[in-house]
């Protein structure tokens, strides 16, 4: 439960971040009514190489993580 929340949250907001400084992504905000603001990420030339060689190393690194908790299986990673 604990590596689910920490992959959801820290992680996560880490991922954005890293995909606004690299050019992977625009955060784009638009409105259709004036009290509702939606907010999307836009892909428009693809991940950078940087961004997918983090993200893969965040998926083996947690797909070892759960192997030596012994959840592997759970996870299917």
């Amino acid at each position: 439960m604990g590596w689910t929340l920490f992959l959801l949250f820290p992680v996560k907001m880490v991922l954005f971040w890293l995909a606004r400084k690299t050019g992977s992504s625009k955060l784009l905000v638009f409105s259709r009514r004036p009290l509702l603001v939606k907010f999307c990420i836009s892909v428009e030339s693809g991940p950078s190489l940087f961004f997918m060689t983090v993200t893969m190393m965040i998926v083996f690194g947690s797909a070892f993580f759960t192997d030596v908790i012994g959840v592997h299986a759970i996870f299917g990673l």
